[in-house]
């Protein structure tokens, strides 16, 4: 049976393990490859939820979590760059000013 009750030293030695195989990232706490709460919690001899709360306390939501939505949010922003680009054409092209025959500039679509 596993423990949920830490002492200060499981604590210290829990969050050690998990600053060793994990990254801070700017989506949230990232593990590295083959590790996870689970792991941690096996290694530990600890319940999951109690590495998975004692983690989003010390060093955050994981990047998993965060990135469910972070996918569409990325599609999202990715359209919206996409159709800044055009706009930006759009108005350049549009407003530029263009070398009339007489030396003046005209706007193109100005009467």
């Amino acid at each position: 049976m596993t423990r949920t009750r830490l002492t200060n030293r499981e604590r210290f030695e829990i969050e050690s393990l998990i600053a060793q195989h994990g990254d801070e990232t700017e989506l949230g706490w990232q593990y590295h490859d083959g590790w996870s709460d689970e792991k941690v919690s096996k290694h530990c001899n600890a319940t999951q939820k109690t590495i998975s709360a004692l983690r989003g306390k010390t060093f955050g939501n994981l990047a998993s979590h965060a990135s469910r939505s972070s996918g569409k949010m990325f599609e999202v922003f990715e359209k919206l760059e996409i159709l800044e680009r055009r706009l930006d054409a759009l108005e350049n092209q549009y407003t530029a000013p263009e070398s009339a025959s007489n030396g003046t500039f005209l706007t193109q679509g100005a009467n």
